[in-house]
């Protein structure tokens, strides 16, 4: 966390401003509802037309609020993953400058390249994304269970019984997919390397007709990483359909339930509709949530290959030199007692001393 700290502070105001907007938007979630339900049983069901204005007015009111609200919400929360995501980037690659062959063979280039582009990108993802929802979705939760238990603590209790299954299917989804993104993550970094190899040796290549080989080499790593991407999404792309399934079975058993109470004159239309749509609103939060867990778990793999990164140790810097302090006095280079070896045990070569004027 302390490589983000100093963005963090720098953009506080964003950091502050953007949860609090959603915040505001999601009262609102829940407000709406209520009202609607207010016209339809004592206005509509009344003739009540003033009342009926009175309340869509309020109605309006709350719909202009959510829509700033949403508005500045969603500026803040991307001007400060934008800026969090930047100055993590440029971190990185001011390490990268520091970096000896050594270290860069230690990584790969392909793997470089990867982490300071696509491992950004999902933290950027992830920290917008809690920007917009860390508070939003509890707040839309909280409230529409509230608001369900007011108007009907019998049928909310079908709510309570949803929650739990739920919950367990997305930490199921969330712990199989966790180890699949860090494969992922890995087969990029290979077909970056194989991109970098072929490009950087094109005239190699070229001159050795090899381009059929290169050509089956790309394919086989660019068909492993559609394989692992595959693997690693399916989990996500399941999220939705079990979301749907339970959105579609629990109103399905709150309108049979609901619906033998409305007959024997125990509910009021407008307060089952109203309690649908609060049903919707808490499912609908738990599927926001599991988005951000999902994305979380991708930007936790990425946060770890850039911290790698961050905190590798530089074996070859200024700070080792024998004689740092040194300040060259002439454009003279002096080669004295050179050796050139491939391993230390092979025979070597002393070179005489030579001295090589600019």
């Amino acid at each position: 966390m302390q490589k983000y700290k100093p963005t963090i502070k720098k953009y506080f105001y964003c950091f502050i401003l953007g949860p609090c907007f959603m915040i505001i938007e999601a009262t609102g979630e829940f407000l709406l509802p209520f009202f609607n339900a207010n016209i339809i049983d004592n206005g509509a069901a009344n003739g009540n037309i003033p009342y009926i204005i009175q309340n869509g007015l309020i109605m309006l009111l709350i719909a202009a609020i959510m829509l700033v609200a949403g508005v500045a919400g969603a500026y803040f929360a991307i001007k400060g993953s934008s800026h969090l995501a930047a100055d993590i980037r440029s971190q990185t690659f001011h390490q990268i400058q520091k970096f000896s062959f050594a270290n860069i063979d230690d990584f790969s280039t392909g793997s470089l390249i990867t982490r300071i582009t696509n491992d950004i990108t999902q933290i950027q993802n992830f920290a917008q994304m809690l920007l917009r929802g860390v508070f939003r979705s509890p707040v839309m939760l909280i409230g529409a269970i509230a608001m369900s238990f007011a108007l009907d603590p019998e049928l909310a209790f079908v709510i309570c019984v949803v929650i739990p299954i739920l919950g367990l299917t997305i930490a199921w989804i969330i712990h199989t997919a966790s180890p699949r993104y860090h494969t992922m993550q890995r087969q990029l970094d290979d077909l970056n390397n194989q991109i970098n190899e072929t490009i950087t040796n094109e005239r190699v290549v070229k001159s050795f007709v090899r381009e059929d080989f290169e050509k089956e080499k790309f394919t086989k790593v660019n068909a492993d990483l559609r394989e692992k991407s595959i693997r690693a999404l399916k989990m996500m792309i399941m999220l939705q359909p079990l979301s749907m399934l339970a959105i579609n079975l629990t109103t399905l058993a709150v309108v049979w339930i609901a619906g033998q109470k409305i007959m024997i004159g125990g509910m009021e239309l407008g307060t089952l509709t109203a309690f649908i749509t609060y049903l919707t609103q808490v499912l609908t939060a738990l599927n926001f949530l599991a988005n951000i867990f999902l994305t979380g778990t991708r930007a936790a793999t990425s946060d770890r290959r850039i911290s790698e990164v961050l905190k590798a140790t530089i074996d070859l810097n200024d700070e080792l030199a024998q004689h740092k302090d040194r300040e060259v006095e002439k454009g003279t280079i002096s080669f004295k007692h050179v050796y050139f070896k491939y391993f230390k045990k092979n025979r070597e070569w002393e070179t005489a001393e030579k001295v090589v004027h600019k």
